[in-house]
């Protein structure tokens, strides 16, 4: 397994370890170019081969709620249709390689502090309307082979142990 939506690390997380750095989401978000989706996904897992990893952990499919968002360079957008589109791409692109893409922190994972205590509260239509929409059609569209979930809870709910049954 190995960590990193703009470049892959490999399984050991100490320092020494050398990995390209692609370009982050965001920046590819800013294009909405699809290929270039697809061509990370494809070039991120085979770096990720390099490290004897067979999970990707990445991409990132998180609305950006906050500029101040600990981890909003890891997501492609604040628009969950841009999430989405480039979100499969990338999917595709690095299960193209034989490498298991990992869409995460599902659902509404917005904040690093405190984030196994902290609970986002969303309405229900936000919340399937917005929040929900990335993971829904990049299973639909791409069938990622893994999902993770985040920390945080959802309206007073770890929605870890119901993905299946909210997707």
């Amino acid at each position: 397994m190995s960590d990193g939506p703009n470049g892959a690390r490999g399984e050991s997380y100490v320092s020494g370890i050398t990995a390209a750095c692609f370009p982050c989401s965001t920046c590819v978000g800013a294009t909405f170019d699809v290929d270039k989706a697809y061509r990370l996904g494809k070039e991120i897992a085979r770096e990720t081969i390099t490290k004897s990893a067979k999970v990707l952990l990445a991409p990132t499919m998180n609305i950006i709620r906050s500029p101040l968002g600990g981890r909003n360079y890891e997501t492609f957008s604040e628009d969950p249709y841009v999430i989405r589109t480039l979100g499969a791409a990338f999917v595709n692109g690095c299960q193209s390689q034989g490498i298991a893409a990992t869409p995460k922190h599902f659902v509404a994972n917005d904040l690093e502090k405190r984030r196994t205590k902290m609970t986002s509260q969303i309405d229900e239509q936000n919340l399937r309307e917005i929040y929900m929409l990335p993971f829904q059609l990049v299973m639909r569209d791409s069938y990622p082979w893994c999902f993770m979930t985040s920390y945080n809870r959802l309206n007073r709910e770890y929605y870890a142990n119901s993905l299946r049954r909210t997707l």
